[in-house]
């Protein structure tokens, strides 16, 4: 499997889990940096870091890459939802748990470990554009 075939078979996980989430496929960096228009709901798959070239006798590969699930929010949004019934970033934890199980249909893409998730507050200055992020980073198994 190349990386654009990974690339394409995470898109298509991620639009069947979540339709209506926007997908990029690059760095979180390079997305905010070129979209002018900020929607609503983003999934940004960062391609992995390290490739194995050499591939005698394999047919499954283990890679590590993060996905970052953002929803938009309005300055101090995040904080202000503490004190109602809904907090921001439950609401995309449970996104990131339909993401998740998107891959249980997949013959080609396994998630191997418990996923840790990073929470990115743009009220502290860790996002930018007023995302509340999720980095969620996964040890995936590719076959094929």
């Amino acid at each position: 499997m190349t990386i654009k075939t990974l690339m394409n078979e995470l898109e298509n996980i991620a639009s069947l889990a979540l339709p209506d989430y926007e997908i990029f496929a690059g760095t979180k960096q390079y997305f905010e940096a070129l979209n002018k228009t900020v929607p609503d709901k983003i999934i940004v798959i960062e391609p992995p870091l390290r490739w194995p070239v050499n591939n005698r006798l394999f047919c499954e590969r283990i890679v590590d890459l993060e996905v970052y699930l953002g929803r938009k929010v309005a300055v101090n949004e995040i904080g202000a939802s503490l004190t109602t019934s809904q907090y921001i970033f439950d609401t995309v934890l449970t996104d990131v748990n339909s993401f998740l199980n998107g891959f249980s249909g997949s013959t080609k893409v396994q998630v191997l470990e418990d996923v840790n998730a990073d929470l990115y507050d743009p009220d502290l200055g860790a996002s930018a554009n007023n995302y509340a992020y999720i980095r969620l980073p996964l040890k995936i198994k590719i076959s094929g």
